[in-house]
Formats: structure tokens, sequence, C-alpha cells
């Protein structure tokens, strides 16, 4: 009854709930599986959302006393068990469109990370000598590259929090991120939920750090990474990588953020991995000289943003889909769809 708007479903098993649940039991020769649908209906929520209230933060709630006043269509047993068939076939049809295609971006995904990985280990030119190499997810490199721990490449820096109760620290015009305020999917990041006052910042040990560096997420994930596009700083959950001469941070942000679960296999602790900077520090990673960094980049970038284009439209017709469904659930169940006459072909659902 609270925070889902209404979301339910039917219970295959006798048992008990808990206080924020709502349970009815149909009667009078009502089909459940009609309330089911009905019940999940975009109208049917939103009219269950309108008779609630709020409680604490975003929780929304609607009591059974408040609940019991909305009025439901009911047709006839012959027609809601239609309706059901039918819905059962649409539904699981456009179910099966959207299982193939979350599993075309999946396969995008892994396409996007076999070129980066390629890309930053093996190079462009594929007609290079290469060598064996024993890091885990590098099988091979060019001769001529160099394999460097991060502290060779950048200028690592930790980040700190100022005393969070103290008013005087906060809400100031100084960028300061977690790594909640970014994914890697993000590639740049340009300001964190929270900003510092300079009082804040000079309370704690954090750095300011230089636009064009890596920020990496050391815990709570271990892995994610980004590149600041303004000046700031960081708590004690992020790594900075400030680069060297010949070290390029576009370069490293491809490298790093395919190499997710090598950096989780350095992880430690308890309640949640963390990598230390110790660790982080001494992880090898490729170094092509810089000019083919910045063509390894402009490579990367045009097809990173092709298969990104894919994903969208993907994803848009994922969206379209859904809505499709939403549709023809609510059409169904509030007689906008005359089912009663469409013959339902045999169908595996």
């Amino acid at each position: 009854r609270s925070d889902r708007k209404g979301s339910c479903g039917v219970a295959k098993l006798d048992g008990s709930v808990s206080l924020i649940n709502i349970v009815l039991t149909p009667r009078n020769g009502l089909s459940e599986r009609y309330v089911h649908y009905l019940l999940r209906s975009q109208p049917f929520s939103e009219e269950y959302y309108r008779n609630g209230r709020g409680i604490v933060a975003d929780l929304w709630t609607t009591r059974y006393s408040e609940m019991k006043s909305i009025l439901l269509p009911v047709p006839p047993r012959e027609e809601q068990d239609q309706i059901v068939r039918f819905l059962d076939w649409k539904v699981s049809s456009i179910n099966k469109l959207i299982t193939v295609q979350k599993k075309q971006i999946s396969e995008y995904e892994e396409l996007r990370k076999r070129i980066i990985i390629s890309s930053v280990t093996r190079g462009l030119n594929k007609k290079v000598k290469v060598e064996k190499c024993e890091e885990p997810w590098i099988s091979e490199m060019p001769i001529n590259w160099c394999l460097l721990p991060i502290k060779r490449l950048f200028k690592i820096f930790s980040g700190a929090t100022p005393q969070s109760g103290n008013p005087e620290y906060w809400n100031g015009d100084i960028v300061w991120v977690t790594p909640a305020d970014f994914k890697t999917k993000d590639h740049y990041i340009y300001q964190g939920a929270k900003k510092l006052t300079d009082s804040g910042f000079y309370a704690c040990s954090t750095s300011m750090i230089p636009s064009g560096s890596i920020i990496f997420s050391k815990r709570a994930p271990v892995g994610t990474v980004a590149i600041n596009k303004v000046d700031l700083c960081t708590n004690q959950g992020c790594l900075s990588c400030v680069p060297f001469d010949g070290v390029s941070s576009e370069f490293f942000y491809y490298a790093m953020s395919v190499c997710t679960k090598e950096f989780e296999r350095y992880a430690a602790g308890t309640t949640f991995k963390e990598i230390s900077l110790t660790a982080f520090g001494n992880f090898l990673m490729p170094l092509p000289p810089i000019n083919e960094q910045l063509a390894i980049v402009n490579y990367l970038k045009k097809v990173c943003r092709d298969i990104d284009l894919i994903v969208r439209n993907v994803q848009s017709q994922i969206e379209a889909l859904k809505e499709l469904k939403s549709r023809l659930v609510a059409d169904a169940v509030t007689g906008k769809i005359d089912v009663r006459g469409i013959e339902i072909p045999e169908y595996e659902f």
C-alpha cells in the first residue's frame, strides 16, 4: 500500500503479510487474474494514488479505509476470463519482444567492452609485432608499449569529508563528489550532489583536483570511473588521478572502464569491498606512445558514440513496448477494447 503506487500480485501460497500490504480476496465469482490486471492498470494506479496521502519523505500510502471506496469495472465472469486470455496473449508477446531487445542491448554492451579492451591493449594497427602479457586482462601487447603501474602514470590523491553536521562547511561553491555522483557510462562529471564552503574544504584533508583528471571510485562500488570537467574535490570514497606528461586521461578512462572486475580482485573488506591507494597505484596498465593514445581515443569515441546511438534506439523501442503494454491492459480492463469477439490463438504463455 506504500511507496510503489499499489503494486500487486496474486498469492500462490498461504501465508502472512507485513503491515504495509493489503490482502484482497475475490468473491462473487470475481476472477483473481482479472483483478490482477485491473489493479496493475494505470487508471486504477492513479486512482489508488489519488486516494492516499504522503507520510514521510517521498513515501506514499493508501489505506484500505481509503481504498475500499474506489469503484471497479466488473464485467460478467465469461468476459473477465476472455479479457485475461487476451491480455495473457498480448502481454506475453510484448514481454518476449522486450526480452529480445534487452538481449540486444547486452550484446552491444559486450561488443563495446571487447572493442575497448582490444584497442587499449593491442592498439589499432593489427600488423604491429606483439608480445605475450601475463596480466589477466591483457593477452598480448605491442612490443613498443610499456606496462607501468598507475602511480607512474598519475599523481594520485585521496579525498575526505568535513564534519557533516556543521552548516558552515556546506552549501558553498566548491564542487565535491562522492562515488554516488557518477557512473562509468557518464564519462564526464561536472558536479556532485553537495558543495563545500572554503571553511569545509580547509577543515578536512581533501585536495583540489584540476579538470581533465580521472576520478575513480575505490568503494561502493569499486571501479566506476569518470573524467572531471571542472576543478573539484572528492570524499574518501574516491581516488583522483592527475596525469603526468605524455599520459592521456581519455585513453586511461577507457582502459580503466573495462577493468572493474580486475580492480575488484584487489579490493578487501567485510562491510564493503574497497581497493587501497597502494593496491590501485600498483595496478599495471598499458602505456602506448602519446600519439597512439590520442588515435585510440578518437577511434573509441566514434565507435562508442555509434554503439550508444544504437542502444538508445533499442531502449526507446523497449519504452514504446512498455507503454503499449500498459495501454493495452488499461483499455482491456476498462472496456475500451471489446475483446468478446476476438479469437485468441492457442498460445504457450
